[in-house]
C-alpha cells in the first residue's frame, strides 16, 4: 500500500502536464499527474495480482521450467539460462521459508512487549531493521546449507538435465495468455 501510495503522490507532484486544478504554496498539482498518477498505481497493482496469481497457482519447480523453456532461444546469445532458472527456483522456494522466520521472530518480540503504534517513525525504523539482521542471518545459513546438501549430492550446474514431466502447450494456456493480455494492453495503452 506504501509504495502504491508513493507512487501516486510521485506523479501527482512532478507530472506538470494538462490545467492546474490545485495550488498549495509552492505545490501546483495539475490533471496530468492525477492522471498519470493513477495509471502508474492501477499498473501497480494489476502486476502485483498477476505476479501473486502465478505464484500462488503455480508451483515453483512448473515456473522455473516453463520460465527456461521460454528463455531458451536466448542461451543463443550466452545467456546461462540453467543458472537463471536455478536462481529462480531456489528464490521462489526461499521467499516463503523467510517470511515465516520473520513471523517468528516479530511474534517473538511482540511477545516480549513491542507495539510499535507508539513508537516515532525514526524508532520504528530501527527496530525493523534490527529485525532484519536475524532474518537476513537465517537465510545466509540457510543458503549454505542448501549449498552444501547441492554439493555433496553431486549437482554440477553445467550437467544436461532431464525433466520429470515435459510441458506442453495446451488450449488452456492459450485462453489464459488471450485473457491476460487484455488488461494488460489496456494498462499499456492509457
Amino acid at each position: 500500500m506504501f509504495l502504491l501510495i508513493f507512487i501516486f503522490f510521485f506523479h501527482l507532484l512532478v507530472e506538470d502536464g494538462g490545467s492546474r486544478y490545485l495550488q498549495l504554496g509552492t505545490f501546483a498539482f495539475y490533471t496530468g499527474g492525477l492522471e498519470r498518477g493513477v495509471v502508474a498505481a492501477s499498473r501497480m497493482i494489476l502486476f502485483i495480482i498477476y505476479a501473486a496469481m502465478l505464484t500462488f497457482t503455480t508451483q515453483p519447480d512448473r515456473l522455473a521450467q516453463g520460465l527456461s523453456s521460454v528463455l531458451t532461444p536466448l542461451s543463443l546469445l550466452g545467456v546461462p539460462i540453467p543458472r537463471l532458472t536455478l536462481m529462480l527456483g531456489i528464490a521462489l522456494r526461499f521467499v516463503p521459508t523467510l517470511f515465516e522466520e520473520a513471523e517468528r521472530l516479530w511474534k517473538a518480540q511482540v511477545s516480549r512487549g513491542l507495539d510499535l503504534r507508539r513508537q516515532p517513525l525514526a524508532s520504528r525504523a530501527r527496530l525493523l531493521a534490527a529485525l532484519l539482521i536475524p532474518v537476513s542471518t537465517g537465510a545466509f545459513r540457510r543458503a549454505m546449507a542448501l549449498a552444501d546438501a547441492m554439493e555433496s549430492r553431486g549437482y554440477r550446474l553445467d550437467m544436461a538435465r532431464t525433466v520429470y514431466r515435459s510441458l506442453g502447450w495446451q488450449a488452456a494456456d492459450s485462453w489464459f495468455l488471450v485473457l491476460f493480455a487484455l488488461p494488460v494492453t489496456a494498462a499499456a495503452m492509457l
